[in-house]
């Protein structure tokens, strides 16, 4: 009968008198998905720059728009919605910057420092 420091948990690690819980983790895996996520994120970085290009060709048909009234509010849309959409691209570009950090520590790992226990 086997002690309780070589039994196996629900994960399928195992457990010793001097280690932990160690589970498997698949880097490759983890890799590929953080990649997928990055260039989600350009897919859409492109999208938005696409889309506030065409508003910018859009805001030069409004300006032609004899009704000042209509005009307006239609230059005001077009202004929210650039708005959200640069805000929208910051943020996607953080999320990128983040993926690549995480990719860069998942890869190559820091050293442990001196003295860590």
């Amino acid at each position: 009968m086997q002690g309780p420091e070589n039994e196996n948990d629900s994960a399928g690690a195992t457990r010793g008198a001097d280690q932990t819980n160690i589970i498997p983790f698949p880097v490759m895996d983890l890799s590929a998905e953080i990649d997928e996520g990055v260039a989600a994120c350009n897919l859409l970085l492109r999208n938005i720059a696409e889309l506030r290009r065409n508003l910018r060709v859009l805001e030069v048909f409004v300006a032609t728009i004899e009704d000042s009234g209509q005009r307006q509010k239609l230059q005001n849309q077009s202004k929210s919605l650039d708005e959200l959409l640069l805000q929208r691209s910051d943020q996607l570009t953080d999320v990128e910057r983040l993926l690549h950090d995480t990719l860069r520590r998942t890869v190559h790992p820091d050293p442990p420092e001196v003295g860590a226990t």
